[in-house]
């Protein structure tokens, strides 16, 4: 018996295993709404999610995703231009001849993690000020 024959076998079970949790789960979850239904009612879910005086429910999700999206890609093309032009991993390693604590992954990732947190910290100001 081959080793792929049984990590087919081991798969094929593990997703109608998978398959028949989410069902119970789901299940679970339809009981537990309904009894929480008549709490809910008394809930001013509006407030909860802020509303203009009309009653419609302002989301800023656009935004939101917007300058998430565009902060990673500042980030990956400041990361990529940091890599690219400057060297620096290079440079380090020539200089004193030892490796590096970093490398280009470390440097790109932290600029796409910076600069996407600021698009959402920017997405934030936006938001309260508008409100």
């Amino acid at each position: 018996m081959d080793i792929s024959q049984v990590f087919i076998v081991l798969i094929i079970f593990t997703v109608i295993y998978k398959v028949f949790e989410i069902i119970v789960h789901r299940k679970e979850r339809l009981m537990m709404v309904e009894k929480l239904t008549p709490e809910l009612g008394e809930l001013n879910l509006a407030k909860i999610f802020g509303s203009n005086d009309d009653g419609e429910v302002r989301t800023f999700l656009s935004l939101r995703l917007g300058l998430l999206l565009l902060g990673i890609g500042l980030g990956l093309v400041l990361g990529l231009v940091l890599i690219s032009e400057t060297n620096i991993v290079t440079n380090y390693q020539a200089n004193t001849g030892q490796g590096t604590w970093f490398s280009c992954d470390t440097i790109l990732s932290s600029s796409v993690m910076i600069f996407g947190g600021l698009g959402l910290l920017a997405s934030y100001l936006i938001e309260s000020k508008k409100k």
